[in-house]
């Protein structure tokens, strides 16, 4: 009968160690789980993001052709004006 007494005493500690390390892996792992779904969150709205730009310049391409394209361009890249077309700046407007 004693062996038997000493046996549980030894048990006892040794699944209490058992479930304080289970409890700290299953925490440890929940903790690694957020994080990795707060990554993939991050790199969907990026992804997103792309997408809209690239939907953006294809359809910019397509409308690449048209005059109004063109004048756009002519614009605002080389700041050009229609004849007779008066440009004024205000000097005091924030950029």
């Amino acid at each position: 009968m004693k062996k038997t007494a000493n046996g549980l005493k030894l048990i006892f500690p040794l699944m209490i160690l058992c479930l304080c390390f289970i409890s700290f892996k299953i925490y440890s792992q929940n903790k690694e789980i957020s994080q990795l779904k707060e990554k993939i969150s991050l790199k969907d709205q990026a992804y997103n993001e792309i997408s809209q730009s690239i939907s953006d310049l294809e359809e910019e391409i397509e409308s690449s052709d048209s005059l109004s394209f063109v004048e756009k361009i002519a614009r605002d890249e080389y700041k050009m004006v229609k004849p007779k077309e008066i440009i004024f700046i205000d000097k005091d407007k924030d950029l």
